[in-house]
């Protein structure tokens, strides 16, 4: 299993997620094998409870949550309407400000949405009143440190590449709403995995991290 709270080093590990996830009998990711990564992450980690998957248009995780057997509630929220799929129920919203009941999930995933223009604060303040003590937020990112800017707008909102200050803010604002790492994160920093002519939308090389946050009980 990989590390909790780290970042991608090398095209090996996405090799090792999907060698995983085809072991788990659930699918990769159809368009970018690279978010295999975030996958092999997240689904063996999961447990029986209700789960949000917070902009979740083009991910397989709800539908994989299903195919292993997870028990509870399987929710995803985007702000596009998306069509309903068995064993899942998807929610048109704005994932800073949903109508879902309180401490209502055991889990939360958020995989490579929040460097797309979702205002931080918000966020974790959100994802803190959506889960139950002792629940878990998993999250990723695209990473790359130093800072690279872009000018490029995708799904409609800017692109920021995080670099660890980025990061950092992420950890300081979902620790200051009642959440706590599960492990320290490792900063390891290998090559820019992602790049022009493998999965890049522009002509910037960079990675992805991850962070498993647990809401204090």
């Amino acid at each position: 299993m990989f590390e909790p709270c780290e970042i991608l080093r090398d095209r090996a590990q996405i090799s090792e997620a999907s060698s995983l996830l085809k072991g788990m009998g659930v699918s990769g990711n159809p368009i970018c094998e690279c978010k295999d990564w975030d996958m092999a992450h997240v689904l063996p980690r999961l447990s029986h409870g209700n789960l949000l998957d917070m902009g979740c248009q083009g991910s397989p995780l709800l539908g994989n949550a299903e195919t292993i057997g997870i028990v509870g509630e399987k929710i995803g929220i985007d702000l596009v309407p998306l069509p309903q799929r068995h064993g899942t129920t998807l929610v048109q919203g704005d994932m800073t400000k949903t109508n879902f009941p309180s401490e209502h999930f055991d889990y939360i995933t958020c995989l490579s949405v929040v460097e797309h223009g979702v205002n931080i604060k918000d966020f974790s303040k959100e994802c803190s009143r959506l889960l139950r003590p002792g629940g878990k937020l998993f999250l990723t990112f695209d990473y790359w440190n130093p800072k690279i800017h872009t000018n490029m707008t995708l799904f409609g909102a800017p692109w920021n590449i995080f670099c660890k200050e980025d990061a950092e803010f992420v950890i300081h604002e979902t620790e200051s709403n009642g959440m706590a790492m599960v492990v320290p994160m490792n900063w390891t920093q290998g090559n820019p995995v992602i790049r022009p002519g493998y999965h890049s939308p522009g002509s910037v090389s960079y990675s992805f991290g991850i962070l498993e946050m647990e809401k204090r009980k």
